[in-house]
């Protein structure tokens, strides 16, 4: 069960395109440090429950700059 923050983070990052932190908390009004936690929770909800995951892939010349992704499995809305 997400809360409220995790639940705005997953309906943003619900489009399954690369975000990086500071896309979603400018989308979401949440702090970059939150956003960054509600994101390994919200792995770990779709991991368990086996309907996804997220990705995380390292932005070439971005120093050190992340995107995250959600990928979900076909069942729960994958494209």
């Amino acid at each position: 069960r997400l809360n409220e923050q995790a639940s705005r983070i997953y309906s943003a990052m619900r489009d399954l395109r690369p975000w990086t932190l500071r896309e979603i908390s400018n989308q979401t009004g949440d702090p970059e440090a939150s956003v960054s936690a509600r994101i390994r929770e919200i792995r770990k909800y779709l991991q368990a429950g086996g309907k996804g995951t997220i990705i995380r892939e390292r932005v070439e010349g971005g120093n050190g700059l992340h995107t995250y992704a959600m990928r979900l499995n076909a069942y729960f809305g994958a494209a």
